[in-house]
């Protein structure tokens, strides 16, 4: 199988096989078989869940899955391809050409699968070397489901696909505050 993102209704089709559809619950996401290769990051932020995983190759660079959940809502699915051998997943060798050489391949597989962006935005606030350009231009494709976008996290360093549905992360970031103030 390989891998493809329905611009029709959202549903992402992994490498290995799994299919993520918008209305996956964290309970079914649990119950699934890929469920045993994930890893779950608890980042403080309960009822927000992070599971990653790996999920196959694509033209042969693996291919790494974060799914976000919020309770038993999923958000939003983040993707990107290792460039790094895994022995080097580490900040001792990052590079920005290696993180522009991802992005620019990120879009090359979007484009492929979901043609011309809706909006390539340029942030014109920085200087960089011309080979780094791409790191500062996030893409969006928008459908009415969600959003795809291709992005690189400037103060994170990483650089990845992101899949949103609908206004979900908003509604749970709004949830998450409502149920903070109540506690204090």
């Amino acid at each position: 199988m390989s891998f493809h993102i329905d611009f029709r209704e959202g549903f992402v089709m992994l490498p290995n096989g799994c299919v993520l559809s918008p209305h996956l619950s964290q309970d079914e996401f649990r119950a699934s078989k890929w469920f045993a290769a994930a890893t779950e990051r608890d980042v403080g932020t309960r009822p927000f869940v992070h599971y990653g995983f790996s999920c196959g190759d694509v033209d042969g660079k693996e291919l790494l899955a974060n799914l976000i959940f919020y309770d038993q809502m999923l958000l939003s699915i983040e993707l990107e391809t290792a460039e790094y051998a895994p022995e080097a997943r580490d900040w001792s060798n990052y590079s920005l050409e290696v993180e522009a050489a991802t992005k620019d391949f990120h879009e090359i597989l979007l484009r492929r699968m979901l043609g011309k962006p809706t909006s390539c935005t340029a942030i014109t606030h920085t200087k960089c070397p011309p080979s780094q350009v791409t790191l500062y231009q996030p893409c969006r494709w928008r459908f009415s489901w969600g959003e795809v976008g291709s992005f690189h996290d400037q103060k994170g360093g990483a650089t990845f696909i992101s899949i949103k549905y609908g206004n979900r992360v908003e509604e749970a970031n709004q949830a998450y505050r409502a149920s903070k103030k109540g506690t204090r």
